[in-house]
This record gives structure tokens, sequence and C-alpha cells, in this order.
């Protein structure tokens, strides 16, 4: 097989909330397809309220409930990681701020797969990751997953085009999925270029082997996110590629609309590349 078209790394984080252990199943299905090592990981911080206190150090008692309270969920997403996962797998944790852990590793993995996050989803709890900060400051590609999802073949690809830096780094990163599926459509939306680079897209996929529909589609009815999720659903995809674009205010991130939805709303796995 060919290295550069494979992942080595593959890393799922582990929060404990809905459709956790088929995102660990899932995670360890792509590990085993690519002979890539799995690695689960999962933190959770001590709220800064529980260092509150007066002189009389009652908030030490606080403090060592919140302590004991993540090194029982941490314990309990390691049993449900190793239950999941099948087979090897290393296993990293910390009672440190998730997001902040899941961007240590994810930058040091080939792909990671987290957890959807929309309005609609269960709450996962404090060892919650936001795919979004890891997407935008991690370097690596993510693959975010509905609740529940069990698709993990990419056997229908669609990727999102507008020939931009983000969207050429989300083709690159999903090769190891595309040079495996059965069917690939790149579409790109009205762009005003017309679609331009599109053609150029499916020629860099035929040269590694991919033979992709490109389309462009002039109009579209509701707005660019909705039409990617109709073609989608139109061709069954089972995994979209797309750039995750946003732009950094303080400490949070504030992402475009098509980001914003295929975060929140993705009807499949998506594999999102800043």
């Amino acid at each position: 097989m060919d290295t550069r078209l494979r992942f080595a790394t593959v890393a799922v984080s582990v929060d404990g909330g809905a459709g956790t252990a088929e995102r660990v199943a899932l995670a360890a299905r792509i590990a085993r397809r690519f002979d890539a090592r799995l690695v689960g990981f999962a933190a959770q911080g001590i709220p800064v309220s529980a260092y509150a206190g007066g002189a009389d150090g009652g908030y030490q008692v606080v403090l060592a409930a919140e302590e004991e309270s993540a090194r029982t969920h941490l314990a309990e997403a390691k049993a449900l990681f190793h239950r999941s996962c099948g087979g090897a797998a290393d296993w990293l944790e910390r009672q440190c701020d998730p997001n902040a852990f899941a961007l240590q590793h994810a930058g040091l993995a080939d792909l990671t797969v987290l957890g959807r996050r929309g309005p609609g989803d269960p709450d996962p709890g404090p060892m919650a990751v936001d795919a979004g900060a890891v997407a935008m400051k991690s370097g690596r590609p993510i693959l975010v997953v509905p609740p529940g999802d069990r698709r993990d073949e990419a056997r229908f690809a669609l990727v999102a085009w507008n020939n931009s830096r983000e969207a050429r780094r989300a083709l690159a990163d999903a090769l190891p999925f595309l040079t495996r599926a059965e069917e690939v459509q790149i579409v790109a939306i009205a762009q005003d270029s017309g679609g331009e680079g599109l053609t150029d897209a499916g020629t860099y996929l035929a040269r590694h082997g991919v033979q992709a529909r490109a389309r462009y589609l002039p109009t579209y009815t509701g707005s660019i996110e909705n039409e990617i999720f109709n073609q989608a659903n139109a061709m069954g995809a089972d995994l979209i590629v797309a750039g995750a674009y946003g732009h950094s205010r303080l400490r949070e991130w504030f992402f475009g609309g098509i980001t914003r939805s295929l975060l929140q709303f993705t009807p499949c796995p998506c594999l999102l590349s800043h």
C-alpha cells in the first residue's frame, strides 16, 4: 500500500455522551482498514468555581469532590473505549481542559474522529470537545460524526468545492478515503467564478487513481449548505469532504455559515480541513 495514501494514526475523542461507543467503534474500523494505530483520549477540567472559598478551607472540600468526579468520568471513558474499540489501542487521559488536550493529540494524528454537537444533539457532558476549534487550530483533518452514526467505509463521497486553499487541503487530506471510494462527486455551487478549479480538482484525483464526477451547480434552493446536504442525500453519501473556514476573535472561533452548518448538522461523517 502507498504509505502516502493511508492514515497511520487515528485518534478519537471519548466524552461519554450519547453515541460515544458507536464513534469509538467507527474509529477502530477505520484504523483497522488502514492498518493504523488507534488512540483514544479524554480529559476533564476542574471548574474555576471549585477553587473559590473563604479562609476556612471550605473550597478544599468542593475541589476534592470535583477531582473525584473527574477521575470517575475518566475511568468510565477508558472502560468504554476499551469495550468499544475491539482490539489493541492506546489510551490517553488527563485532568485538564478537554479542548487543549484534544488539540495536543489531534495535531499529531492523521485523522481525529469527533462527535457532532448540533443544537438538537444530546449534551456530551464535561469531557466534550469542540470540533470546530480542533479543526481550525490543529492543522490536521477531523472527521465529525453524528451521534450513533456507524458509516465508516466512505463508499460514496461528496467533495464540496470552491477552489480555496481550505478546499484543496481537504481534498488532499481525504485521499486515503477517496482512493477507496466507489463513487466520488466534486460539486461547486453558485460560484461567481463559475466553478473555477473544478476540472483541475478532478484531474488531481484522477492522477491518484480516483475517477470523480465534477459538477457545477449555478443555482440552488435555500442555502448553499442545504444544497450540499441535498446533494449528499441524493447520492447516498456516507462522507462529505469540505474545507473549514473561520477566524479567531480573542479566544473564540467564528465560522462561516457553511462550516458552522457542517459542524452542527452534517447528516453523515464529514471530513473538515483548515
